[in-house]
């Protein structure tokens, strides 16, 4: 059951974004990319969480994850 009271985060794709960003968040959120895709195409969020709750850390942390700018690796 959903508590309308609570405080809650939701992360929606209005396009499809690049390939990379695809499997970023194939990585992060543990979703298919198929899954991810749909999400978008229909407007379902791909991250919608309570924010307080008793798993508030791995919360944090995946958000804290999702909002970090990618970096790309230093050519050698």
């Amino acid at each position: 059951m959903v508590d309308r009271h609570a405080t809650r985060t939701v992360v929606l794709l209005r396009e499809s974004p690049p390939a990379s960003v695809l499997f970023a968040l194939h990585r992060l959120l543990g979703m298919g990319l198929a899954e991810i895709r749909r999400r978008v195409g229909t407007g379902v969020p791909l991250v919608d969480v309570e924010l307080f709750g008793n798993d508030h850390a791995l919360v944090a942390d995946t958000l804290r994850t999702a909002g970090e700018r990618p970096t790309r690796p230093t050519p050698r």
